[in-house]
């Protein structure tokens, strides 16, 4: 359970996007699904260039693991928005 702690500035990030959406939401009607789209992107950039370090190895770099690191850390933080998502419109379910 100590190694999971390293996750909890990732899902902090996550949830402080999540109320930032919300905010916008409650102000300019911006959508859950809209507010998804940038930490999508954030991790298909990674991928990608995860990808293409793979295929470009260059000697002595550690590029592929940066990249590697940096999908996994906005993987979790995406997953936090979703899961935030999800209690909040479940939760708004049952009250109306």
């Amino acid at each position: 359970m100590d190694n999971l702690n390293i996750f909890l500035p990732f899902i902090g990030i996550g949830l402080v996007y999540f109320f930032i959406i919300m905010f916008l939401k409650a102000k300019f009607h911006i959508s859950y699904l809209k507010g998804v789209m940038l930490p999508l992107l954030i991790v298909g950039v990674f991928l990608v260039l995860l990808i293409y370090t793979n295929m470009n190895p260059q000697p002595g770099s550690w590029n592929d693991l940066v990249f590697a690191a940096m999908a996994a850390v906005s993987f979790v933080s995406l997953m936090t928005y979703l899961v935030a998502w999800g209690i909040v419109t479940l939760l708004h379910k049952k009250i109306t």
